[in-house]
């Protein structure tokens, strides 16, 4: 009897450290734990991100866009983490310039460089900002990049 109340107290305790544990990640969906296929869990993770953008650290944010498995995914996440950061006034140019290096797409890249440009919540200098406009990866953006930066950041 008291090898079952051992046994049941052990269980009990993994319980709630699991719990505790997957509270803790808050969007995160375990594939190993899951039926679910890749993009169902990626939708999983996109609806909760979505719900929960507006209450989380872009660190945190950014966290959960890296969970994404399949890569346009994680794109459009850390797409939607820098858009809040710079809604709030939270986006530096730095941290969004690492952001913008870690994306594959060049339509998404292009669009976060803007968002650095034109919504961190510090400036880039004029330096700063056509070495960024030369990174995009369309020509007509990094045209239009580049004006911005010589016309608005003097």
């Amino acid at each position: 009897m008291e090898r079952l109340i051992l046994y049941f107290g052990f269980l009990l305790c993994l319980l709630i450290t699991d719990a505790t544990f997957a509270a803790q990640l808050g969007c995160t969906v375990d594939a190993r734990q899951s039926d679910l296929a890749i993009d169902q869990r990626d939708d999983l993770r996109m609806k909760c991100l979505r719900k929960k953008v507006k209450s989380m650290t872009l660190t945190n944010c950014l966290k959960i866009a890296q969970t994404m498995e399949y890569t346009f995914n994680s794109e459009d996440a850390r797409v939607s983490c820098l858009e809040q950061a710079a809604s709030t006034k939270t986006l530096s140019f730095e941290v969004c310039q690492k952001a913008v290096s870690k994306l594959s797409y060049a339509d998404s890249a292009d669009e976060a460089r803007w968002l650095c440009l034109r919504q961190s919540s510090k400036k880039p200098t004029q330096k700063q900002c056509l070495k960024m406009a030369g990174s995009m990866d369309y020509p007509s953006n990094s045209d239009r990049a580049e004006l911005y930066c010589r016309n608005e950041l003097r």
